[in-house]
């Protein structure tokens, strides 16, 4: 009986981990970006960026440097994709080299995001200006 239970427990983790993970992801993309409103917009610069598949959707990975009161810092932000050619057709805005917007943390310059992944206005602003 207990062979039955965690089949039916991983079936079920299977079949809904598809539905739930996008629903995760839009979640923490929407808090990161209101409890952005209050902390300090930076220029910084795209590093590098990386993709992989997970699953059922694809990841971009984005490391990004910037600069706060002559301290140089580095971070890491992420963006989830369902189709790998939308991803592809976004990464072109986001090459390494490209200036970004980063938010900074007030009282810690370590703690930051790249805005312009969380803004919509950002990628039409990239679209009229190529």
């Amino acid at each position: 009986m207990d062979s039955l239970i965690r089949l039916l427990f991983v079936l079920a983790a299977r079949l809904s981990a598809p539905l739930l993970i996008p629903i995760d992801y839009g979640l923490r993309r929407l808090w990161r970006s209101l409890r952005g409103n209050g902390w300090l917009a930076i220029d910084g610069k795209i590093h590098t960026v990386r993709t992989e598949q997970k699953e059922a959707f694809w990841i971009a990975e984005f490391s990004y440097y910037y600069s706060v009161e002559g301290e140089f810092y580095s971070g890491y932000d992420q963006k989830q994709f369902a189709r790998e050619r939308t991803m592809d057709e976004y990464l072109g805005f986001f090459k390494p080299g490209t200036s970004i917007t980063v938010r900074v943390k007030p009282r810690n310059h370590q703690v930051s995001f790249i805005e312009d992944l969380y803004s919509e206005q950002s990628i039409y602003a990239r679209l009229r200006a190529s």
